[in-house]
């Protein structure tokens, strides 16, 4: 069973890469669920709420003008740096990293990260779903 306390370690592990600032995993509406990194709580906050908005922004596009609804990742590059989004179950993994991290390695990284959540998190989804009525 994946617990928030193991999950936060798995997140240790990524952001404790040089050049890896924060990895977060947030709902779809960009609460934040675990955090690791460098950021204080309220700087991560604002990013989960940009990152959600990014991608609902970004995967609404894709269903309007390709009737498509895959949207696997997002990866950005900023003056500050890059930023990953990617789905895992239902929820998204964001991980923000300086301009010196490559973009296949933050790609990969979230890889790892999805295999190795998968199954718990889908798990979570649906014991939150079926506890609602």
């Amino acid at each position: 069973m994946l617990t928030a306390k193991v999950l936060v370690n798995v997140l240790n592990k990524i952001s404790s890469i040089n050049g890896i600032n924060d990895t977060v995993i947030l709902s779809g509406t960009g609460e934040v669920l675990a955090y690791s990194g460098n950021d204080e709580k309220n700087i991560v906050d604002i990013l989960s709420a940009i990152t959600s908005n990014m991608w609902l922004m970004l995967q609404n596009s894709g269903e309007t003008v390709l009737n498509e609804d895959n949207l696997s990742y997002v990866l950005i590059k900023c003056k500050g740096g890059r930023i990953l989004i990617r789905r895992v179950a239902e929820f998204l993994l964001c991980i923000r990293a300086d301009n010196t991290v490559g973009f296949g390695l933050l790609k990969k990284q979230s890889q790892l990260l999805e295999e190795y959540c998968q199954m718990p998190l889908n798990r979570a989804k649906n014991s939150l779903g079926n506890g609602r009525s």
